[in-house]
């Protein structure tokens, strides 16, 4: 069962873990009670390495509120470096993926479950 990720006067909001298909990089988004989007935590910059599977780029239209929220909760880390990609600038963090467990069970499960076997048929 997913935990609330905040609740405001519109209602109640969650986060959502999926992989992107092209690079199997995490994916996180931010959802409402009936599992609409609201908006995306993360962005995919395929072009750009990161480090390792812990880190993401935020989303530029991600509001500094649900930022702080993330980062209050143990979620991400402090920003790490930007990078430039084509007019944005991109903020690279770490993500806990045990905390962010607590919030999507199934979803970092799964995306676990696809970057282990990926490196399996490497």
């Amino acid at each position: 069962m997913k935990k609330m990720f905040d609740e405001d006067y519109n209602g109640k909001y969650y986060l959502q873990v999926s992989e992107y298909s092209n690079n199997n990089r995490i994916y996180i988004g931010v959802v409402n009670e009936n599992e609409d989007f609201v908006t995306d935590v993360t962005v995919n910059l395929p072009d750009i390495l990161l480090e390792n599977d812990n880190q993401i780029f935020l989303s530029g239209d991600l509001s500094d509120g649900a930022k702080y929220l993330l980062l209050n909760k143990g979620i991400i880390s402090e920003t790490l470096d930007t990078r430039n990609y084509n007019m944005g600038k991109y903020e690279v963090v770490n993500v806990n993926l045990d905390v962010l467990r607590e919030y999507d069970p199934n979803g970092v499960d799964n995306f676990l479950k696809t970057k282990n076997s990926d490196e399996l048929e490497r």
